[in-house]
């Protein structure tokens, strides 16, 4: 029986171990993901402190010249390409921000599946302990009782 439980506690073992590669991947995961959106997010931000730059500069190009309404209509389209790229940055670190949430959440769920792993092997491992503790002692009561048996059998001898 001791023997099924060593057995068991091996195995119980290695399923705490992948538990916990499983656990550090998806740690290692999270921080990728979080570098990942906090560079997205100081390109957003240069992009936002650029971008009134770029706006005027546009502007200035055309300002106090004499201009067609066609060259006023492309710089028009250029300011609005310049705020449609800085949304797309900033949509892109929204998208960043939700793929590390979804890495937090999975981490987590692999934390809660590890703490079980490590309850699993403890409990069997406690069963297994308390079994040897059992054996032992049936066998060291056996024991006394033999060497009890054995000392009276000599007084009867004797008498």
């Amino acid at each position: 029986m001791i023997d099924q439980f060593t057995t068991l506690c091996r195995v119980k073992s290695l399923h705490e171990q992948n538990k916990l590669k499983e656990l550090r991947a998806k740690r290692a995961a999270v921080e990728v993901a979080q570098e990942k959106e906090n560079q997205q997010r100081a390109v957003v931000a240069e992009s936002l402190a650029a971008l009134p730059g770029k706006e005027t500069a546009l502007y200035d190009a055309i300002m106090h010249v004499s201009v067609s309404v066609e060259d006023i209509d492309e710089t028009k389209a250029k300011v609005l390409n310049l705020r449609e790229d800085h949304q797309k940055q900033e949509d892109e670190a929204e998208r960043l921000t939700q793929i590390r949430m979804r890495c937090e959440s999975v981490r987590d769920e692999a934390r809660v599946q590890y703490q079980i792993a490590q309850r699993n092997l403890e409990k069997f491992t406690n069963i297994k302990s308390d079994l040897v503790t059992q054996q032992l002692i049936a066998a060291e009561a056996q024991e006394e009782a033999e060497i009890e048996d054995l000392f009276s059998k000599k007084q009867r001898m004797l008498t």
